[in-house]
């Protein structure tokens, strides 16, 4: 049913993620599908959501949704196969005590080849979003499209990666304000990274950027927001160069104090070799903080990021920006929930 632009639909939609939000102060965890489930909630009211691995089994609600978490803390494969054929039988049985329209799986792992069985056993349609890494042809990926779901990517950039199975279809991520800072002051960083401290992040090339730019810029300012396993040699790196007075490594922070931290910072460096989507980003741009980043997830649809193809390159850019010589360009409103929403919504609707 359409009512202008909009569309308006009943459906009771079944949400199977490998992890979710603890509860309602926890903005860490998928921030996306959170701004996803948020607005959905706004058309369809609070929907069914089952979460594999974390936080802890449990039931509750989480701003209007019911949700079910299984609590599996990413068990080993052999542990795996047995919770598997356990959660089966329980999620068959809430299916039978749902009017379910369809379900909605989020990563190509374990939470679509679940999806994948209980649509089939309800005999309903099954929409599966690739959410990163999960492009990779794995035996769990081939076996989930053999059941031909409507399989939706993030990005052009993820679906050249997958086109060759068909039946995909790119629906962005988008933003809503909920979390935004009011007030943006540009005198605490020249420089964040955001992002885990792992090796596909690439986070040690903002300490080789920072050093080569203190030669021009000595009271040069820069961060690290995340957490992971690359901390220690970061922090030891930063020691061992003489960097400790202008990089500081922050740690996880909640999303609101993240997005506050971004609006603080005149650049936003995201060395990360690969992305399904790239949040960051558009979160940067949307805060008036510049992007520099490699060509990854939505990184080189956006003209308003700039794109280097090595750190020699980003520090050329950085240069000119902390210099005052180029412009930062205005965040593009395409990247609005509410679109992000309306697509689902259509296909949805469709199915």
């Amino acid at each position: 049913m359409r009512d202008g632009n909009c569309i308006k639909l009943n459906k009771r939609i079944l949400y199977i993620t490998p992890g979710f939000p603890v509860d309602e102060s926890d903005s860490t965890c998928i921030p996306a599908l959170q701004e996803f489930l948020l607005e959905i909630s706004k058309n369809l009211g609070g929907q069914q959501i089952i979460s594999l691995n974390y936080p802890g089994a449990g039931v509750y609600n989480w701003f209007g949704h019911s949700v079910i978490s299984l609590g599996w803390n990413n068990p080993v494969k052999i542990q795996k196969v047995f919770l598997l054929k356990l959660a089966l039988t329980a999620l068959k049985k809430i299916v039978d005590e749902n009017s379910f329209d369809l379900i909605h799986s989020f990563w190509m792992t374990d939470a679509s080849l679940i999806g994948t069985q209980l649509a089939s056993y309800a005999q309903i349609p099954h929409v599966v979003t690739i959410m990163g890494q999960d492009v990779k042809p794995t035996h769990t990926f081939k076996r989930i499209m053999r059941s031909k779901p409507k399989l939706i990517t993030v990005s052009d950039f993820q679906d050249s990666l997958v086109c060759s199975y068909g039946q995909t279809a790119v629906i962005p991520w988008g933003l809503s304000d909920h979390w935004f800072p009011r007030e943006m002051n540009r005198d605490e960083f020249d420089m964040v990274t955001v992002g885990s401290l792992i090796d596909v992040k690439q986070p040690e090339q903002l300490i080789t950027i920072v050093a080569l730019l203190k030669n021009d810029f000595p009271a040069i300012r820069a961060a690290f927001i995340g957490d992971g396993p690359h901390r220690k040699f970061l922090e030891n790196k930063i020691m061992a160069l003489g960097l400790q007075d202008n990089i500081e490594v922050l740690g996880e922070l909640n999303r609101s104090d993240t997005l506050g931290q971004i609006a603080k910072a005149k650049l936003l460096f995201h060395p990360s070799r690969y992305e399904g989507f790239g949040m960051v980003l558009i979160e940067a741009l949307a805060l008036g903080t510049q992007p520099i980043a490699y060509a990854t997830g939505v990184a080189g649809e956006i003209d308003q990021v700039i794109i280097i193809k090595s750190a020699k390159e980003a520090v050329q850019v950085a240069a000119s920006y902390l210099a005052g010589k180029l412009p930062v360009l205005p965040y593009d409103p395409n990247y609005a929930i509410s679109k992000t929403v309306e697509k689902y919504k259509k296909l949805y609707n469709q199915l």
